[in-house]
């Protein structure tokens, strides 16, 4: 009974989350989309790829899609617990009369429920609404896959509390945690399907705990068999047989936001502005130092997550890389010129999130109230937010980035000229400036919803997934989208179709790759205004 009422107890706690179950669920229909139009591509070339039909591929996708929170796939810890053994607080859990494992256990799978309900079945639905997906008609195949996807919630469970409990030793584990995240994004089947990798790779991986996050449930929604081995035709020698493979209230406004503070004044005159410019600045590089020092006082911390940072972008990469062992060519385009788009926004990406991308954090201070005290230092609030927990560990994302376009640049066919050589540093800037504005809109968006962070993500890092892929890759409407309402397609896909003589989709004139840095400006004169109007609407806790 007791653990029932921890179960319960975190069921409750996390459905109250309610913006952040919405902004969840964007997320990873967004994320959905586009590996789904990235499969529908490499399916295309090879329908039976992995022993999957097209359908089947859709269905895969959309399964680790409402798997990824219930799982916690790319979690490799139990942050929480981590924080109390590394603070002590661990004592008086260890007082109490109940079994401590079974306590974390019980309140996870209450966790895991609320998210099966909230970010598990809305994106399977999308999916199966946009998509042909191969979903069983029985009511018993879909009882196994719940039991399957139960079992792996518990074996996730097992990997992230073994992961905690190296706290103990490490007293941080941050970095351990990362690795272990990793090995689940990896070993699951959520970068690719388990059976696409390469045998004796695909056989070691099914044997992996890790598989009975996401390969094995999807399996067994899929009805795929197992227990065989794949040959080398990927079809029995039988012909028309193939093998069996394994598997809110209302309130008065507040008082003009002026001599409370500091952020929101205006000197009116130039020499203010500039002042200002350079105060924030200047408290942007001490927090970031702070940060950075703090960060390396844990070296064997710091070195896992620098790796771990480096190894996760590079999961994209490894996708790809496999793709392309499969295939020649993707929606057209080869491996250089598709790992010539991956460096590119990878890099910007990398950059941007280096600089601002803590600004993400505003909404959790917004909840309890530790804002006010940044409104009340005599610095811009906005360096402040986005210096926050500067993570020098996210250089692994950026040097990723720059060795895959470094490598990319040297296989593709292009003429290098002066010109053609000074766009690809300037759409690496353009892109990481972008990316900028677009974190600060989301972070300023958080100011009236304050549990939307994942909402930012989709267009952040889910951009990111996109724009690695060709843009003939996706649906004429998807890039109509990114070109003319959310202009993500400024980052990487004009300038680099236009070095690599390739058209548009959309048949816009090649003088539209040059329009980054314009479009650049406009993105962040929009997201400093959405920040100011943010700031002028906030309204304290009142703590």
């Amino acid at each position: 009974m007791l653990y029932m009422a921890v179960a319960a107890g975190s069921f409750r706690r996390y459905a109250t989350y309610r913006a952040a179950t919405a902004a969840g669920i964007v997320t990873n229909t967004v994320f959905g989309f586009i590996i789904a139009y990235a499969y529908l591509a490499l399916w295309d070339q090879r329908p039976h790829l992995g022993g999957y039909g097209p359908a089947q591929a859709l269905t895969f996708v959309w399964a680790g899609q409402a798997l990824l929170a219930v799982a916690m796939i790319a979690t490799g810890g139990l942050s929480e617990l981590q924080e109390r053994i590394r603070s002590g607080d661990v004592a008086v859990d260890l007082y109490r009369p109940a079994d401590l494992q079974l306590w974390w256990l019980a309140a996870d799978l209450g966790r895991a429920g609320i998210q099966l309900f909230g970010r598990g079945v809305a994106p399977m639905a999308v999916g199966a609404l946009a998509f042909p997906l191969a979903l069983p008609g029985d009511p018993l195949t879909w009882g196994w896959f719940l039991l399957s996807a139960l079992l792996g919630v518990v074996v996730s469970f097992a990997l992230r509390y073994l992961v905690a409990l190296s706290t103990f030793w490490l007293l941080d584990s941050s970095g351990l945690a990362m690795i272990s995240g990793l090995s689940g994004m990896f070993f699951s089947g959520m970068v690719l399907p388990l059976r696409v990798f390469p045998d004796g790779l695909s056989d070691v991986a099914q044997l992996l705990p890790w598989a009975a996050l996401l390969q094995v449930p999807a399996d067994v929604l899929i009805g795929a068999r197992t227990g065989g081995r794949r040959c080398a035709g990927w079809r029995s020698r039988r012909p028309g047989r193939r093998r069996c493979w394994r598997w809110d209230g209302c309130c008065s406004p507040p008082p003009p936001a002026r001599w409370w503070s500091t952020v929101a004044r205006s000197d009116g005159a130039a020499d203010g502005r500039l002042r200002i410019l350079g105060d924030g600045v200047r408290a942007y590089g001490l927090i970031a130092w702070m940060w950075v020092r703090s960060t390396l006082a844990y070296r064997t911390s710091f070195v896992l997550m620098t790796f771990g940072n480096f190894a996760s972008s590079a999961l994209d990469f490894v996708a790809l890389l496999l793709m392309f062992s499969r295939v020649h060519a993707l929606g057209g385009f080869a491996l250089p010129e598709v790992a010539f788009l991956y460096g590119t926004c990878s890099l910007s990406l990398g950059l941007a999130d280096l600089a601002v991308g803590n600004a993400e954090r505003l909404g959790a201070r917004i909840r309890d109230g530790t804002l006010d005290t940044l409104l009340l230092r005599p610095a811009p609030v906005y360096a402040q937010i986005a210096a926050d927990r500067f993570a020098l560990r996210r250089l692994g994302r950026t040097s990723q980035g720059l060795l895959v376009l470094l490598w990319s640049t040297g296989r593709i066919e292009v003429d290098w000229t002066p010109g053609r050589i000074l766009m690809v540093p300037l759409t690496v800037v353009c892109g990481a400036v972008i990316f900028g504005a677009v974190f600060t809109a989301g972070a300023a968006f958080q100011f009236w919803a304050q549990d939307a962070a994942e909402l930012q993500n989709s267009l952040t890092y889910g951009g990111n997934a996109l724009l690695q892929y060709p843009p003939t890759v996706f649906a004429r409407d998807l890039v109509r989208g990114v070109t003319f309402i959310v202009p993500l397609a400024f980052v990487n896909w004009l300038p680099a179709l236009w070095l690599l003589g390739r058209p548009y989709p959309l048949g816009l004139p090649p003088w539209t790759a040059f329009l980054g840095p314009a479009v650049a400006a406009l993105m962040v004169a929009g997201a400093a205004l959405a920040w100011r109007c943010g700031v002028r609407a906030y309204r304290s806790t009142g703590s």
